[in-house]
């Protein structure tokens, strides 16, 4: 008999555990895209959170609420007056403009004849979303049907339309359109990039200096000058998806040395609950259908209270083990696994995933991932994180005539209980994306 409850009890809990484990799994933005839409089907339930302020990229398709719509998908959206867009979005959202309608626009302004015109739109549909004309100009003019000196004319043309670099056939003739003809060293620094960009990409200055009879300096400063230029001019439209929005789902603040912590998701924040709709309801079959929707909304909010605590435990204890960070940064973060969090809260190790998975969390060092407070461990107790801030902090302190190598790195962090491999080093460096010896070395 006894067995027989627990059972029943077990079979009554499973479906609320598995629900608020759902809830568990889901950020705060997809979370109120979820509640958005159980409030249309239960009428004891009403938002408390405006989905008119909710970023276009909460309304993506299920399993993608991070994504945002195609550029095309949304502006037919738009046009059709369908799907979820926010009412300010529908109003004041221009669609947004190809390269393709960029450049055909700069062409419409331009008095070419007939043909120039014919040639202008036939090499615009053939330049790439990043910027390249990816045609030849023979075959242009032998599809067109007209003059190769036409073709190349009007090529010339488009070259000058914004972005510049746009309509280039390669890369060093696309820096070149890019380089300012009023530029200290104009006239050598595009023989460079015609003649040897390779060279002067892997700052081979010794076979450059001997090459041209210049000094090391003025290569350093050109070098400079190209790192400026846009190798893909054409990438500020190849973008067709809108920038996806972060709802942080913690909030840690510090108030003198104490760290205020504040969770999203509590039940009372996002919902309203009517306990007495349609209390004196006559009819049997519509009173069964209330029990049910009133049963359902109890459940919902149950769910979210447990969701809204594991989350505070769990931020609440990082506030514990991370205290260094949130007062110092990055180079205080402890060593942390997941397996050790669930241990000391006693919570299940899938409770804490569910907890970390895509979550975001506001500090006084700025916004990150939960999952940035479980570093891995390294040799002396340090966290990879700390190793990275070091690496950071040496290389921006060292001597740029003569940069330190991944090996003195290694050495020097291990010199401060940091025990790392040189081959560590060079990944971590890559990851803060800082250059080699040979690339952080200045002439000037």
């Amino acid at each position: 008999m006894e067995h027989s409850l627990r059972n029943l009890q077990v079979q009554k809990m499973m479906p609320q555990t598995l629900h608020s484990l759902q809830l568990l799994s889901l950020p705060l933005l997809a979370l109120k895209t979820y509640l958005s839409g159980i409030v249309l089907d239960n009428p004891y339930l009403e938002p408390r959170f405006d989905t008119m302020e909710m970023p276009l990229s909460a309304y993506a398709e299920p399993g993608e609420a991070e994504m945002a719509y195609e550029g095309e998908d949304r502006a037919e959206t738009l046009r059709s007056g369908a799907g979820h867009l926010p009412f300010l979005e529908q109003i004041y959202a221009p669609e947004n403009e190809s390269l393709y309608d960029h450049l055909s626009f700069q062409a419409g302004l331009c008095a070419f004849s007939e043909a120039e015109a014919t040639a202008a739109r036939y090499l615009i549909s053939h330049i790439s979303s990043a910027g390249y004309l990816e045609e030849s100009l023979e075959t242009a003019a032998s599809e067109i049907g007209c003059d190769y000196s036409l073709v190349k004319r009007v090529l010339g043309v488009v070259q000058g339309f914004t972005p510049r670099g746009v309509g280039a056939r390669c890369l060093s003739e696309c820096l070149c359109l890019q380089a300012d003809p009023q530029a200290a060293d104009y006239a050598m620094l595009t023989l460079l990039l015609r003649e040897d960009l390779a060279a002067l990409a892997g700052r081979k200055f010794e076979f450059l200096a001997r090459k041209y009879k210049i000094s090391r300096t003025r290569l350093q400063k050109m070098l400079d000058y190209v790192q400026t230029l846009n190798p893909k001019p054409g990438s500020c439209f190849s973008s067709s998806r809108l920038t996806p929005y972060i709802m942080p789902d913690a909030t840690v603040s510090l108030s003198g040395q104490r760290l205020d912590i504040r969770v999203g998701g509590e039940a009372s924040a996002l919902l309203s609950f009517d306990p007495d709709y349609m209390k004196d309801v006559a009819d049997e079959e519509a009173s069964a259908f209330l029990r049910q929707k009133r049963l359902e909304a109890l459940n919902l909010l149950s769910s979210l209270d447990m969701r809204s605590r594991a989350l505070e435990r769990l931020v609440a204890y990082l506030a514990v083990e991370q205290r260094a960070f949130f007062i110092k940064g990055a180079a205080a973060l402890r060593p942390l696994t997941q397996r050790k969090a669930a241990s000391d809260l006693r919570m299940s190790p899938s409770t804490i995933c569910r907890c970390v998975r895509e979550k975001y969390i506001v500090t006084p060092q700025g916004c990150f991932k939960l999952d940035y407070f479980f570093p891995g461990g390294l040799g002396g107790g340090s966290s990879s994180e700390q190793a990275r801030a070091s690496i950071s902090a040496l290389i921006a302190g060292e001597d740029r005539a003569a940069p330190l190598s991944d090996l003195a790195i290694s050495e020097l962090l291990a010199a401060k209980g940091i025990q790392i491999s040189r081959r560590t080093v060079s990944k971590y460096r890559a990851q803060l994306g800082l250059g080699c010896q040979l690339e952080r070395i200045r002439y000037f």
